[in-house]
């Protein structure tokens, strides 16, 4: 099945979206003190999905909740 094709404005908002929430991620984990590669063992991923993720790029929701109880933050103004 193709994916359906967003209109220009909806797919530029959905990006901006995408890389503040990595952006987001990205703040909690410097925060916490964590490089790259520590926070890739906690969350079982290699360093490569974790530079993929605070780009903005291939999270998922089951992906960023578990994030979230990682960091122990709430993404949730993120999606309002």
């Amino acid at each position: 099945m193709a994916k359906k094709k967003l209109e220009p404005a909806k797919e530029s908002a959905y990006k901006q979206f995408s890389i503040n929430l990595g952006l987001q991620i990205h703040y909690a984990r410097v925060a916490r003190n964590l490089t790259v590669e520590d926070f890739a063992e906690l969350i079982d991923v290699e360093p490569r999905t974790v530079y993929r993720y605070e780009s903005g790029r291939s999270l998922s929701l089951e992906a960023l909740f578990f994030i979230s109880r990682i960091l122990n933050v709430d993404f949730s103004r993120e999606f309002r």
